[in-house]
């Protein structure tokens, strides 16, 4: 035990406690300041969508 404990430690062994496990959904919550315009909303909602798709064609392609 004293050998694996060391060894874990040191970077031997790897070892993971939470697993990176991909998800089925993004949430996102906008806040803006009260009486902003639709146009300001309708701009980040697209920007944030278009870095969605971007990511979704890169793991396409990874895979």
């Amino acid at each position: 035990m004293v050998i694996s404990l060391s060894a874990m430690s040191a970077g031997l062994i790897k070892s993971t406690v939470f697993p990176n496990i991909e998800g089925e959904s993004i949430i996102v919550n906008l806040k803006f300041e009260a009486g902003s315009s639709e146009k300001k909303s309708e701009k980040w909602i697209n920007y944030i969508e278009n870095k969605i798709l971007e990511k979704k064609q890169q793991i396409k392609y990874r895979i």
